[in-house]
């Protein structure tokens, strides 16, 4: 996606709507772009979506949608007014994603038998109960507080870590016997 620079917020920037390039699993990006900037300072942008085939352009030059001094000095004072308010959404969004983040490698690593078949069922419960409380968390975020985010990752880092403990504990004790 194409960042908002004055806004730090790429979902709301317009341009990414004409790209059209859709959502896809963590990790598989199967998007080529290219930016070219030729010798008259002219920018063409493409991207293309691997596997569907779907090809975009987009060119830039100086005189097209170029805006006024005036127009710049003014979004710039609109950055500056709302620039309180951008914190507080670049924390939000940080502490969103920081809790996905820890979700999706909890999901993998319960998907690993070897780790799973070690779990005591009540531990095996409490992750995955805690893992789907946090994915509804998640997708109830327009409700929800930054803290709410910081503190479920705190309280699922807790539950997930003490059965990965517990786990270690008792393949310790099996190796010693």
């Amino acid at each position: 996606m194409i960042g908002d620079a004055a806004k730090n917020q790429a979902a709301s920037n317009p341009a990414n709507t004409i790209f059209a390039i859709p959502p896809t699993p963590r990790g598989d990006i199967p998007v080529k772009v290219c930016f070219c900037i030729d010798v008259d300072g002219i920018l063409n942008v493409s991207a293309k979506e691997e596997t569907s085939g779907n090809e975009k352009d987009i060119t830039i030059t100086s005189e097209k949608g170029r805006l006024s001094t005036a127009e710049i000095d003014r979004m710039i004072q609109e950055a500056e007014n709302f620039k309180v308010e951008d914190m507080k959404f670049m924390k939000r969004v940080k502490a969103v994603n920081d809790l996905d983040d820890y979700l999706y490698n909890m999901r993998k690593i319960m998907k690993d038998d070897s780790v799973t078949s070690m779990l005591k069922p009540i531990d095996k419960m409490k992750t995955n109960s805690a893992m789907i409380k946090g994915k509804q968390l998640i997708d109830s975020k327009q409700d929800q507080q930054t803290f709410n985010f910081v503190d479920f990752q705190k309280v699922l880092e807790s539950i997930f870590e003490s059965a990965m403990k517990k786990i270690n504990k008792d393949y310790s004790v099996e190796e010693s016997e």
